[in-house]
């Protein structure tokens, strides 16, 4: 049973474009999360690499 909220403050414009482009998958924002945090759950980390841009060597 699904209990919890949780409270994520981003910019509107973010969060309409990635509204607009769930909304052409057939998903909500809601459920996009629900599958990104079971991702987090199954792979026990993020599901993509977290890095730093590479430097230019000069």
């Amino acid at each position: 049973m699904k209990n919890d909220v949780i409270h994520v403050r981003v910019s509107s414009d973010l969060k309409k474009n990635v509204e607009s482009i769930l909304s052409d998958l057939g998903i909500n924002l809601s459920y996009a999360i629900n599958i990104y945090l079971k991702q987090i759950e199954s792979k026990r980390g993020i599901p993509f690499d977290v890095v730093l841009p590479s430097k230019e060597k000069y």
